[in-house]
């Protein structure tokens, strides 16, 4: 085979690895919503309801298809008629129309007093006002037709549209109501079929609820009643002749009380059927009617029936399903190993220390069980419980902890298909003011007791009540990086469940105007240093990691090193004075200033500063409102000299020499949300996750936002050379949808929005999350592509066997190599 053809082949195959990865990337995302909505209605194999100020319309698989804001339409609540959703108040004289199968607005009309009866023929919407006027809305107009004598009215469509209201009956003619006479008092009539206009009235069936009660069809041929809805002593047809309503009774009726379906032209029963009292009734737009259980337990499943072709069948299961949403602290953990894994363990201990061939066997038994696992992941390759342990051996599948104020619940999801883990119901020891994972445990800690629960199922460990009431609580760092929270119990100061002295026994203090330092001595806080202008406002306050492990520096096209200021302590101080808004860097700890700058002295909205702290660099996030609105965003990177870089132990109160460089871009939508990424090692490039106020949660790549991007020259080939992947500044930042993580999902944006992010065993791949009240969405981001897909171990059978593949395809190649060079040399 030829030199070209071999390389053919491994595009090829390098093409297919690629697909691969793109598949999964695509299954490890997934977004939860709110299915504990207000007022819901179920539809076909669809759930509409109110749940934080908007109509949300879910799928079975709790999947948000649309949604309805109230806020921007003035209303308060929504009701489904024919083909449309009605949002309305009763304190406004709004009403708004959006279509029932994709939320799109339609309309939205200002009527003379609040609307307090909404009901749809298909000659449009009917409207009674707070006033008693009734008007009549379609799609190209709204007309006002006059005044009924009672706040109720029901409408139906003959030949004309008839309604009651107050015993009495009326009709539209002329675009007015007009009155008939009746013999008798009529409560209530509500047409559920249509009958054929074009037949004389004799020949014609007629079918109605009559005081809200039953249904019945009446043909002239069969003289009876086909169904009924609720047994009632007597039993009245309705008939109209030169626009007068009589009444007549039935006699000999039929009588069915099981299921009933009414089309547009006919209906039928299922008394064979085993169905309960069915309250129900869901208009499908014009043709189909459904009507369902009523379950009496909020758990119980609803089931839903059609008859198509006159034949009962069941089309549609529901069960209501309780969510919760993230209005507290939300956390990302590793998730725990299984009871079977821990055993497996234990197990492989204990045979260390039996004999020889007891170890040999159970070898053997493992490698044939391995064997077979390895057998039928090779033939079923996407076997999802191959996925499931491949994830939880990177801890790509992690847990989702997060607080739910409003229930008072603590949640945990998995992150890699949203399915709740656990849930902990909080007990009443007052407001629960942090929680911190510690190994396999999460400690809670409220005003009043000291909690700690099992991660693994959720369950209570120990609680321990505090002498004294918590009024304040601080994290400090100990010495194997993992966090020691520190509680002001009274008037003293203690550290809980920290044998180890901490490392970083110092912590910062935010108040309005001033940043307050302090060191953890003797169960007492000692103030170290004070930073803070009465003039100015302190918006936000960013602290570095407490453990960087980047590489100390960037490989110069001349082989220099421009070495990177790295400094755990480094914290980021946004400050504001009147329009003036300014970034300060200092030291955490000794609070020793490195660099103050004034970002923008024009208009900056305050709420849009988003500020992030990573490695030897700063992100900040704003909108200013000058003379148009702008997102900005102002990369700082920070350098020093190689004495300082290549220090082992880093002191913060030695001098250090810090250079700051800053280059300022224009995003194109605002941001509310900013992170960044993380990796185990810190070898990998980083990117920055931004939210947008549109529902986007987009990784920009560190590369782009690069203060050193040349701006006053020509690019030479060195500048390519000086840093990774080096470009021309351009002030712009397009929005890349290759870049968009929730490319298939729309979130949506709330005040309580969180972007979580944690490392995983790949160094190339973090878990992103992003939570608020409305929406829980958890993905994968991988800045430097999947390059490394082998756990810690490295697999080195994997490995020698790769570099035996790759040595073997160089030995093949040689001799067409030698060939090929031989064939042209004789062409020359």
């Amino acid at each position: 085979m030829r030199p070209h053809n071999w390389a053919l082949v491994i595009l090829f195959l390098l093409l297919a690895v690629h697909g691969i990865h793109l598949d999964v990337a695509f299954n490890r995302d997934w977004v939860s919503y709110p299915s504990n909505l207000h007022s819901p209605i179920r539809l076909w194999k669809t759930t509409l309801g109110i749940s934080n100020d908007a109509v949300y319309s879910l799928n079975d698989r709790n999947e948000l298809q649309y949604f309805v804001n109230l806020t921007l339409h003035e209303g308060s609540a929504f009701q489904v008629v024919g083909l449309y959703i009605v949002t309305y108040s009763s304190s406004n004289e709004k009403v708004s129309f959006h279509r029932v199968s994709n939320g799109v607005f339609v309309d939205s009309v200002l009527l003379e007093s609040p609307p307090v009866l909404i009901k749809y023929t298909e000659g449009g919407i009917w409207l009674l006002q707070k006033d008693r006027q009734l008007a009549l809305w379609n799609e190209l107009s709204l007309a006002t037709l006059g005044s009924l004598p009672h706040e109720h009215f029901d409408v139906f469509q003959y030949d004309e549209p008839y309604m009651t209201s107050g015993g009495s009956l009326f009709k539209v003619f002329e675009g007015k109501l007009q009155e008939l006479e009746t013999d008798t008092q009529l409560k209530s009539l509500l047409s559920m079929t249509i009958v054929s206009p074009s037949l004389p009235l004799s020949e014609n069936f007629f079918c109605v609820f009559s005081n809200g009660l039953y249904v019945f069809k009446y043909d002239t041929k069969l003289n009876q009643l086909l169904s009924r809805l609720v047994l009632e002593e007597e039993l009245k047809f309705w008939s109209f002749a030169e626009n007068q309503l009589h009444v007549s009774t039935l006699e000999g009726a039929v009588r069915l009380n099981a299921l009933f379906l009414v089309g547009n032209e006919d209906f039928a029963s299922s008394p064979e059927r085993n169905i309960t009292v069915q309250d129900k009734i869901s208009l499908i737009y014009r043709a189909v009617s459904m009507i369902a259980n009523a379950p009496k337990d909020p758990s119980d499943t609803e089931r839903y029936f059609g008859i198509p072709e006159f034949r009962v069948e069941e089309i549609d299961t529901f069960k209501p399903t309780e969510s919760y949403s993230a209005t507290g602290k939300a956390i990302l953990v590793v998730k725990p190993l299984p009871i079977a894994d821990i055993e497996m363990v234990h197990h492989m201990e204990h045979d260390l220390q039996s004999s020889a061939l007891a170890r040999f066997i159970s070898r053997c038994i493992t490698h044939l069980s391995h064997f077979g696992e390895y057998a039928i992941t090779f033939w079923k390759p996407y076997l999802s419980d191959q996925c499931l342990s491949r994830d939880e051996e990177f801890h790509i599948g992690s847990l989702l902890i997060y607080l739910d104020k409003e229930r008072n619940v603590l949640v945990a999801k998995n992150v890699r298909d949203g399915t709740l883990f656990w849930t902990f119901q909080l007990p009443l020891f007052g407001e629960l003011l942090e929680f911190v994972p510690f190994g396999e445990q999460l400690a809670l800690i409220s005003e009043k007791s000291y909690l700690k629960i099992n991660t693994r199922n959720g369950s209570l460990v120990s609680q321990t009540d505090f002498s004294h009431p918590v009024s304040k609580i601080f994290q400090f760092s100990s010495d194997d990086s993992e966090p020691c929270i520190g509680v002001k119990e009274g008037s003293t100061y203690k550290v809980l469940d920290c044998e180890k002295k901490p490392l970083n026994p110092y912590l910062v203090d935010q108040n309005k105007n001033t940043l307050q330092a302090f060191k953890l001595a003797n169960e007492s806080l000692l103030p170290t240093w004070e930073y803070g202008d009465d003039n100015e406002n302190i918006i936000a306050v960013q602290k570095n990691h407490e453990k960087v492990l980047n590489a100390v520096g960037i490989a110069r096209y001349d082989k220099s090193i421009l070495y990177k200021f790295l400094n755990p302590n480094l914290a980021a101080v946004v400050t504001s004075r009147g329009e003036d808004l300014r970034l300060t860097l200092l030291d955490g700890v000794l609070g020793r200033f490195y660099y103050s700058s004034v970002v923008t002295s024009e208009k900056t909205l305050i709420d849009s500063v988003q500020i992030v702290v990573r490695d030897n660099w700063a992100v900040l996030s704003y909108t200013v409102s000058g003379f148009s609105i702008e997102q900005r965003i102002t990369i700082y990177d920070l350098f020093t000299d190689s004495k300082m870089a290549h220090q082992k132990e880093v002191s913060s109160f030695e001098e250090m020499l810090v250079n700051v460089s800053s280059k300022t871009y224009l995003f194109p939508e605002k941001i509310v949300a900013l992170s960044a990424t993380d990796s185990k090692f810190g070898i990998t490039t980083k990117s920055i996750l931004a939210l947008t106020e549109g529902g986007s949660l987009v990784e920009i790549p560190k590369h782009i936002l690069n203060s050193r991007r040349i701006d006053d020259r020509q690019m030479t080939q060195n500048d390519y050379l000086d840093d990774f992947r080096m470009s021309p500044y351009q002030p712009i930042i397009a929005k890349n949808a290759l870049k968009i993580l929730n490319h298939k999902h729309k979130l949506l944006i709330h005040s309580t929005d969180k972007i979580l992010v944690l490392p995983t065993e790949l160094e190339s791949t973090a878990v992103v999350c992003m939570v608020n009240k409305l929406n829980d969405f958890c993905s994968v981001v991988q800045p430097s592509l999947s390059y490394d897909t082998l756990p810690k171990s490295f697999k080195k059978v994997t490995l020698l066997l790769t570099l035996a593949a790759l040595l073997a395809g160089y030995v093949v190649s040689l001799p067409f190599v030698h060939s090929k060079r031989l064939n042209d040399k004789w062409l020359d």
